[in-house]
């Protein structure tokens, strides 16, 4: 089976600009994977491209069972401006209509009239918060005040305010759930639902370094099993990988700078690059497109998640799914989220497990060496799958220092749950680039006496090397994801 592996070398006549990485990776697609494993996969990258197993991250080639990084750019017809990408996230078909307040008094016979912001239909059958109905009668007003007369559907019931709508913490709803015509009805009423939209932004990242010196000297030659594939400077795979770790920063907490706090669009940037004179558009990570709307906070003694809330959540999410069953879900967290999640696993599943060892051998000093224990990643829970994933980023204690009161990470236990699968634009998670700029680099020679790259083009002792990449995280299964959170 074979793998991408690099090895350290010197320069020797083979490295030439023919077998470079860098300059083939247009000529040859290829390249591209190679650079990527040279480098190293992002988790968002792995994930965006379908990887479910640690087997499938490692693969280079697809006939190996391996999947490959997976890009797309934004359509032309989905566009806004030269950085806004629209999309379709999942949504709702029906959904709960909101009451401004009661006009006047309920009537002994189950009539009483109803402030709505959202427009009721006549012949519309309504639940109420306590789950009684009423039948929409007439409906005058305008949008934000529509006066709507209902009549409670059960006989000699009168409605009443406090007990069937107040009880309701937040936003007063009631839900559509059905219709009712009598005979000779003359028409019937429908909602068109466009799909629930979300705008992001492309953000565009830049690195740049020089090579001069004994830096020349010292390439990185990769491998696909034993043949030898290409080379490139050593120097440059390390600031690949800075980039890509800044990448990964970017796509998991990137805030974007074009919505007000309503949630509006700007019209233009209040940032600018003040080298080019030009404004700065950034978009958001998946953090900020998935919180707030599934949170959760764990309530065990130490502040983390119990199975218990584990199991919840993923009844709460796959309940906004839609699908009825067969809903996965990645789990990023870091390495206390992963101890304790194949902690509770543990402690759910051992009972269920016979371990058996051989007890052969056993006449040594000391008697048999025998591994124990279990690691446990993936819950299977009524038809749905959590699988954790641990993110390295999570764990950084130097980035995230900040602890609760029983001395666990804030950050290290947080867990961003982002549902799998696709929708019919497309995966519920990818990344999106504009046009053909996923990744563009380029070498700029200097007065060194390296003849492979031609002429100079700048009178630095150095060869220059610059990159740029501009694209976006794109999570359309919002409504069906989350963050657990660890508490005070």
């Amino acid at each position: 089976m074979s793998k991408i592996t690099t090895q350290v070398g010197g320069w020797t006549d083979e490295c030439v600009l023919e077998n470079n990485l860098v300059e083939n990776a247009a000529k040859y697609p290829h390249y591209d994977d190679v650079l990527e494993y040279t480098g190293k996969r992002s988790t968002v990258a792995m994930i965006a491209s379908g990887v479910m197993t640690d087997y499938q991250s490692e693969l280079f080639s697809e006939k190996d069972g391996g999947v490959r990084t997976k890009f797309r750019q934004i359509p032309r017809d989905k566009k806004i401006g030269d950085s806004g990408y629209r999309y379709a996230v999942m949504g709702d078909l029906q959904k709960a209509m909101v009451i401004n307040s009661q006009v006047g008094a309920s009537t002994s016979d189950g009539k009483f009239t109803l402030s709505m912001k959202d427009k009721l239909f006549p012949n519309e059958v309504v639940r109420l918060h306590n789950e009684r109905y009423a039948h929409v009668q007439s409906v005058t007003g305008s949008s934000g005040n529509y006066i709507t007369e209902l009549q409670m559907v059960e006989a000699s019931t009168t409605f009443d305010w406090t007990t069937m709508v107040a009880t309701q913490t937040g936003e007063k709803t009631l839900w559509c759930g059905h219709t009712g015509h009598g005979e000779k009805s003359t028409d019937g009423y429908g909602r068109t639902k466009f799909a629930d939209v979300q705008v992001n932004f492309v953000t565009t990242q830049r690195k740049g370094f020089e090579i001069s010196g004994d830096a020349l000297n010292d390439v990185l030659w990769a491998y696909y099993g034993n043949q030898k594939i290409g080379w490139m400077w050593h120097q440059q795979q390390q600031m690949q990988t800075i980039c890509r770790m800044e990448d990964e920063d970017q796509k998991l907490h990137g805030v974007t700078n074009m919505k007000n706090s309503d949630g509006s669009l700007k019209n233009e940037s209040t940032l600018t690059d003040q080298q080019a004179g030009q404004l700065v558009t950034m978009g958001d990570g998946i953090y900020e497109q998935i919180r707030g709307v599934n949170d959760i906070y764990g309530s065990s003694s130490t502040g983390q998640v119990t199975l218990s809330d584990l199991e919840d959540w993923m009844q709460l999410m796959a309940s906004k799914s839609n699908t009825v069953d067969g809903q996965m879900w990645y789990g990023l967290t870091g390495i206390q989220g992963i101890q304790r999640i194949n902690s509770i696993l543990k402690t759910e599943t051992a009972a269920q497990i016979q371990y058996t060892v051989p007890a052969t051998g056993n006449s040594g000093v000391g008697g048999l060496n025998i591994p124990v224990g279990f690691t446990f990643r993936t819950y299977n829970c009524n038809g749905k799958q959590f699988t954790a994933v641990e993110h390295p980023m999570f764990s950084n204690i130097k980035a995230f220092p900040r602890i609760n009161g029983s001395g666990k990470y804030y950050k290290s236990n947080q867990i961003w749950a982002i549902q799998g699968g696709v929708t019919a634009e497309g995966p519920n998670i990818e990344i999106i680039t504009k046009g053909d700029r996923r990744e563009v680099s380029e070498y700029f020679q200097g007065l060194t006496g390296f003849k492979a790259f031609g002429r100079a083009v700048h009178s630095g002792d150095y060869i220059k090397w610059s990159y740029l990449k501009q694209d976006m995280a794109v999570v359309r299964g919002t409504q069906a994801s989350g963050v657990a959170y660890l508490s005070a």
